[in-house]
């Protein structure tokens, strides 16, 4: 799946990020935008969302507007992915120490699970990054997308994420995997601050 949702009404595209609420917006975005009364994307008969019509709503590889990052706790996050792709925080950590070896330090993409990729590959050179911590900044980030606030947010489909342990030799892992990220979320004082690449 592409990694941007472009939404041209409001001139925006929305990082497709795992871990920040994706399923609530992306239902969100479905009703407004692509529901059959608006007809906007040229389908006559869309049905509501599931995983075959969550595809169709329009996707780019590169945005070339201004995009939108919700920026979760790096940690929080990792324990989310591991929740909803149920592993051990241990099998998550092998299984990115194990990628990164392979590709011995290049920018790493889990094509096959983006829970796990890191939000700082997702800023892209050359247009506005605008970054809203998540969920904080939540009706902030849908605001800019002409959408309903106060947001309802499914907050990770109403699991404990909080439940997952980690070690502290994981704990300094994940600090260490998710640098940047950290180094990212921390940066942001004001919702849609612009990120500097």
């Amino acid at each position: 799946m592409k990694p941007f949702i472009q939404i041209a009404k409001t001139g925006h595209c929305l990082a497709d990020i795992n871990g920040i609420g994706s399923y609530s917006l992306y239902r969100a975005i479905y009703e407004k935008y692509y529901n059959a009364d608006t007809n906007v994307v040229g389908y006559t008969n869309v049905q509501p969302l599931d995983n075959g019509t969550r595809n169709l709503i329009y996707r780019v590889d590169t945005p070339l507007w201004p995009t939108i990052l919700l920026v979760r706790n790096p940690i929080e996050r990792f324990k989310a992915a591991c929740v909803y792709t149920k592993q051990t925080s241990k099998e998550a950590i092998d299984s990115i120490l194990n990628l990164m070896q392979e590709l011995e330090g290049e920018s790493y993409l889990f094509e096959e699970n983006s829970w796990f990729e890191p939000v700082v590959n997702y800023l892209t050179p050359g247009v506005d990054n605008l970054l809203f911590k998540y969920p904080l900044h939540i009706n902030e980030a849908v605001s800019e997308l002409e959408l309903d606030v106060p947001f309802n947010l499914d907050l990770d489909g109403g699991y404990a994420c909080v439940s997952v342990p980690l070690t502290q030799s994981q704990k300094n892992q994940l600090r260490e995997i998710y640098a940047e990220d950290i180094d990212l979320y921390k940066s942001i004082l004001t919702p849609g601050q612009k990120a500097i690449i």
